[in-house]
Parts: C-alpha cells; structure tokens; sequence
C-alpha cells in the first residue's frame, strides 16, 4: 500500500533526484494499492512503470478533464485499464466521457465533438442518449463492450426487499396529514409565505434564483433557527419534523436503527439535541459529517454497528455517501434533499448493501404548503429528483439539477403560485354582505368553504349528489387547534331563521364519513338565525350554527 505516509520515506519528493530509487522500490511489488492524491502528487514515478493491469475504483474521481488527478490517470502506461464507479455522470456528460477516455482513448472521440453530440440541448436530445447508451453497452459477438452497468437491486442476490415511501404525488388526501406528508403549521406556512413574496422581488433585483430556492428548501425544514423553544415546541412547528419523529417513535418501539441525513450542519447540532432529550440516550447520538476524521468516522461506525436496539445516526449526505457500513439500520431518512438523486441514492446504501438482513425502508418526510398544495417546494423538488433519477437509471442522463431544473423548480414553485394564493392563506375574516345574499347556493356553499379553507384547513367537496348530507369535508392540519369539520352550507334568500329541518341534514352525515376525531358538525348560512327548536337541536347533536348573528366569530367557535 502506497499512501501519503509512504510516500514520505519510500517515494521521490516533488522536485529532488530520487525517482529511480522510488521506481525501483515500487516494481519490487506485484500488486501496488494507492489514492489517487499519491497518484497525482508522485505521478512521475508512477508514469515510469510498465503496468499489466491498472483499476480506477470510485473512477468519479477522474470525471473532471481538466483536474491534475485526471492528467496522472490518463498518463499511466497500461496494457489494460478497467474503472468502477457508482455515478459515472453526474453534472454533465463529460464526466462519462472523461472516465472512458482513461479507459479507451479516442473512443469516444475527443471532448468537444463528444459535447456537441451529446450534450447539446435539442429536441432529440433523449434519443441520441439512448443511442449513447446503446454505443457503451453494445456487445456484439467478438466485441467487448466498453460498459458494464449492474444495479445491484437486479443483479445481486440475497438483498432483502427496499422500499421507498412516500411514492407520489397524485392528489393531497387528507389521511397523507398522517404519515410522511405533512401540512405546514401556521409558523411554517407564513414563513413560507413571505419568502415566495420575497423571492419574487429579489430576482427581480437581480438576485440568484438558487437563493431564493435554498431558502424556501431552509424553510421548508424548519421557519426559524432554535434557541430556547421547548423540544417539543420545536418539533410542531416545522411539519418534517413532526413527520420524522413520529416515524422515530414507532422505530423505537421496533428496536430498529435509524439513519437520518441532513446537510445543515446548524440543524445537525439540533437534532442531535433533541433526539439526546427526546429518547433519554445517556450520550447525543453518533454524527459524521465533514468535520469528523478518517478514524474517528471508522471508530463510529464500529460503536453504531455494535450497539444493540434502537439508535439513531446522523450524517452529512456526502461526508457520509460514500465508504461506509451501516447494516445495523434498516430506516433510511433523507431529512433534507439533496440536489442529486445519485448522492441520495449512495447514501440509502449505506444501509442497503451485502450484510444486510433487514429490508430496508427509505423516507422523504414532505411539507406541504396548507393552500399552495402540489405547488410547494418539497413536492415539486421531490418530482423533479424522481424524473432525474429515472432517466439518470434509463440513459445515463446527468443526476445534478441543471440550470434547466432549477429554473423550472422556480417557476414552479415561486412564478406560478399567484400572488392571490398567499394573501388568502392569511385571511381569517367571515363578513356576511349583500354580496353574499346576491350569490347563487353553489356559489354561496364554495365561498364558504374557501373561507374555511383560508383559516388553515383542507377542503375536499362531498358529491353533487348522494353527499349523505354534507357540502364539505375540512380536514384539520392541526387537531389541536382545530376538529375536523363536516359542513352543511343553507342558502336563504328569505331573510327569515332557518328551522330544525336544516340542521337535521348533516347530522345523518356524521356516520357516512369516516374521520379522524375529534370531527365537529357545522351549519353555515347566511340567515340572520335559527329557531329557538334548530338551536336546540343542534345542541343536543354537537352541532355548531354559523349565522349572520356569529359567523364573525367563526374562527373562535370553530376552535376545539
């Protein structure tokens, strides 16, 4: 092994007179093992060697063609050259290039031919990937061909089962408030608010758009920095966290392992001190990220790996993507994104890899704007990792965003949300007007769930017909504060009270709905009043009347 330390006593320093005596100690071996820093800083000596056989692993290393690392692998002498690696393009196609040009020469002709090929924006673009990836993989008979690409979820036997929750985005159901993805609290969600608001005059100033889209993904995670908030607190108020711990609940009644990867290391420190408090561990959880060393990183492994029952580790995705053994966890949460599925995906085999006896589960929790819906951040940043990660599997398509995505990740997260849609969500006022009594009943009937809507709720409308005696269904993003709702809307053009009868309605609708409790039954209308017989009725139901005479109040009177 010729490493760094070696290198000191057995190899030419940069710049002296002693490379032969250096070659001469290299050759006396069959088989030599090196970094690539060695490689680069000793390439002299190295270059001076007749090799049978030279083999690049994690060959992204010399993905850059302009790196002085990349000049050392392409200047070795090799009668036979083979490179592995797990992500052989990620920011452009010529990272592929590079590696093959180390291996083949002049295979795939030089760089700018290569670009103007392949790399070149066109409408046609995914075919001439195609026919790329056809070119590296053909092996027709007496032609070896210049790739071979194995996933090993195909490939490798033995591996229990992964999975991956959540799967998509097809609608926003209500029951999804109570798994993965979570509806932003009010903190959460006005934060975000006034980031898009902000975010929209920045770039305006001139402002880099990935700024705006980093802090919307900050937000997105958590509204504030923490200082003297109860744990507790802390937690609810950011809807990924609650989403993670409450998934560390139910892994600590199985007596799993968890890995959780962050890449703020501000927000590292915070979790780690509240999981410390949260599960009474007589030390903080192990961390790897950047700062921690070499051996420290290995001794940790050991520790995590060795321990038994429920644990939890914390890791930076590219301090801890790449060269570690965590089997002794079979829960993989991506508390954060990253900007490349490849980087996510290496980090997920942390734990999914040979020694696994587990299967392993793969988390993204997800907040969700309570208004903006399938237009917010994470769900449209979750999209358009998903759609990298299957062409990047399908064609060999670069895994890091591109300008392209982060321009369409803004227009799709900050440009098409109208600004309308941000006031609202903070409206809170119901005002019964002449407005109002003008209005047709469906009209009247959507304008007030629109106003339930805008005090924090999730609205799905019940059947034209056979709605079982509701118009509405408001789902609660926060059961503490608010029931869930299922809502009778009364039209009166009238002006008179409205009697027992149509209270009566939504009370039959109360076992047709299967709802989380605790459910509230409301009447809405704008009448000035019920009867003294319909108040008296919906007392005696549990049910609450919205009229001319309190509706002002409704966001008081709807409150648990």
């Amino acid at each position: 092994m010729i490493d760094d330390h070696l290198s000191r006593s057995t190899l030419d320093a940069p710049g002296d007179r002693r490379s032969v005596v250096a070659v001469h100690k290299i050759k006396r071996h069959d088989v030599v093992f090196t970094t690539y820093e060695t490689l680069r800083d000793y390439q002299l000596s190295f270059g001076k060697i007749d090799w049978a056989v030279t083999v690049f692993d994690e060959a992204q290393k010399i993905k850059n063609p302009a790196a002085a690392l990349t000049d050392a692998a392409k200047g070795m002498k090799n009668s036979f050259v083979v490179a592995l690696t797990g992500t052989p393009v990620e920011n452009r196609l010529a990272d592929l290039w590079c590696i093959v040009d180390t291996v083949q020469p002049g295979s795939l002709q030089t760089l700018k031919e290569f670009s103007h090929a392949y790399e070149k924006p066109s409408d046609d673009q995914d075919v001439k990937l195609d026919e790329l990836y056809r070119k590296l993989t053909d092996d027709s008979p007496g032609v070896p061909c210049m790739m071979l690409r194995r996933l090993k979820r195909e490939k490798l036997d033995g591996l229990p089962e992964i999975e991956h929750a959540p799967a998509g985005f097809d609608n926003l159901s209500p029951c999804y408030n109570e798994g993965l993805v979570r509806f932003m609290p009010d903190a959460q969600a006005k934060a975000y608010e006034e980031a898009i608001e902000l975010g929209r005059r920045a770039v305006g100033d001139g402002q880099g758009i990935l700024q705006v889209l980093g802090q919307l993904k900050t937000i997105s995670l958590h509204p504030y920095e923490r200082r003297d908030e109860p744990t507790g607190q802390y937690i609810k108020d950011s809807a990924r966290l609650a989403a993670t711990f409450d998934l560390l609940d139910s892994i600590q009644r199985l007596g799993e392992k968890a890995l959780i990867f962050l890449e703020s290391r501000k927000m590292q420190k915070v979790i780690l001190e509240m999981l410390k408090e949260r599960y009474r561990f007589s030390t903080q959880p192990l961390l790897i990220n950047g700062e921690v060393s070499g051996e420290d990183r290995k001794a940790r492994v050991n520790r995590f790996q060795a321990k038994s029952g429920f644990d939890v580790m914390v890791l930076s995705p590219k301090a801890g993507g790449v060269g570690l053994t965590l089997t002794a966890a079979n829960h993989v949460i991506h508390l954060s994104r990253w900007w490349n599925p490849a980087v996510e995906d290496q980090c997920t085999d942390r734990a999914y890899r040979i020694g696994q006896r587990k299967g392993v589960k793969v988390y993204y929790p997800i907040a969700v704007h309570p208004t903006i819906g399938l237009d917010s951040f994470d769900v449209k940043l979750s999209q358009l990792l998903a759609r990298k990660r299957s062409l990047w599997r399908k064609v060999l398509h670069p895994s890091a965003l591109m300008d392209n995505d982060i321009d369409e990740l803004f227009a799709s997260t900050v440009e098409r949300v109208p600004a309308e849609e941000t006031e609202r969500a903070t409206a809170r006022g119901f005002v019964l007007d002449s407005d109002a009594d003008a209005m047709e009943p469906l009209q009247f009937e959507r304008w007030v769930l629109e106003k339930i809507r805008d005090l924090g709720f999730v609205i799905d409308s019940t059947p034209r017909t056979g709605d079982a005696g509701a118009d509405g269904i408001a789902m609660s993003k926060d059961l503490s504060k608010y029931p869930n709702l299922i809502i009778q809307v009364k039209h009166s053009q009238r002006g008179a009270n409205l009697g027992k009868e149509f209270v009566e309605d939504v009370f039959r609708a109360k076992d047709a709905y299967k709802l989380k409790r605790p459910v509230k039954l409301v009447v809405v209308t704008n009448a000035p009043d019920f009867t003294e017989v319909a108040h008296e009725y919906a007392k005696s139901a549990g049910i609450l009347c919205l009229s001319r005479r309190n509706i002002g109040d409704a966001a008081m009177l709807l409150r648990r």
